[in-house]
């Protein structure tokens, strides 16, 4: 009888352990989900000495500060956003001129202040 709990025991460690490896060794999944619209992070003016961006709900509008404001000012709209890191998210929009989807890239929120546009330089709210 002894014999029969000590088996039943050692099997249920055995089981329990091997279950216990099965969550340490899966791979973990992570969410690609596309989101619509711009994050709330992201909202307002961001500007540097290159470049600006105006962040709305639903669309942005960028510009080149060498060439001036009203030739590539306009509205990048049906904005959607995944997030690729903590604080970092990349950005799709449609194209109004060529009605092709791009991504804008990936901006990484810094503080209240400050975002960095990935592979880019600094952003500065406004």
């Amino acid at each position: 009888m002894e014999a029969k709990k000590l088996f039943v025991l050692k099997l249920f460690l055995a089981i329990l352990t091997g279950l216990g490896m099965l969550v340490v060794l899966s791979p973990s999944t992570s969410a690609s989900t596309w989101h619509k619209g711009v994050p709330k992070l992201l909202y307002g003016r961001w500007e540097n000495k290159y470049a600006g961006f105006h962040f709305y709900k639903k669309s942005f509008v960028a510009w080149d500060r060498q060439i001036g404001y009203v030739p590539t000012a306009y509205a990048r709209i049906k904005v959607t956003y995944k997030v690729v890191g903590r604080h970092t998210y990349r950005l799709h929009y449609l194209d109004i001129r060529s009605n092709y989807y791009h991504t804008a890239g990936d901006f990484h929120y810094i503080n209240e202040s400050v975002i960095k546009i990935v592979g880019g330089g600094y952003l500065y709210r406004y």
